[in-house]
């Protein structure tokens, strides 16, 4: 529900890419709920995790490096909520590091054309979506 009708906020960054800082919220809004934590420490968070966001977007070229920017969403979101918890500076670089590992989503998926040039196609041909050997498409 938080994107409801994306009643969220868009930012472009100065390395041409876009995201969206706000779909850190449900983890912050859950941190804060399970630590007892008040309005204020849920807004600083909530601006934690956004600056955290579009600072690694204004620097780091992550769409030419073949990242989505969710990554970025997901280290904002962790070093939100790791304030939340109340972590350490050295459980604070592990959350990052756990979730940099773990979750780094590339492009591959967003791409507009398959290496081929044929336009990608919905999950129905998923399975092949850029093969040459078939001259017929079938659904």
């Amino acid at each position: 529900m938080l994107r409801y009708l994306d009643f969220n906020d868009g930012f472009v960054s100065l390395t041409h890419g876009a995201g969206h800082p706000s779909d850190t919220f449900a983890a912050l809004l859950t941190a804060a709920e399970i630590n007892a934590r008040s309005g204020r420490d849920l807004i600083v968070a909530t601006v934690v995790a956004d600056e955290v966001f579009c600072k690694i977007a204004d620097v780091f070229d992550y769409l030419g490096n073949g990242i989505d920017a969710s990554t970025l969403e997901g280290i904002g979101a962790v070093v939100g909520a790791g304030r939340l918890f109340r972590l350490s500076q050295e459980q604070m670089v592990q959350a990052i590091g756990i979730t940099v590992g773990g979750n780094t989503a590339t492009r591959q998926g967003a791409r507009a054309r398959c290496p081929t040039g044929r336009p990608m196609h919905p999950p129905t041909r998923a399975a092949k979506p850029c093969s040459r050997s078939s001259s017929r498409e079938t659904a």
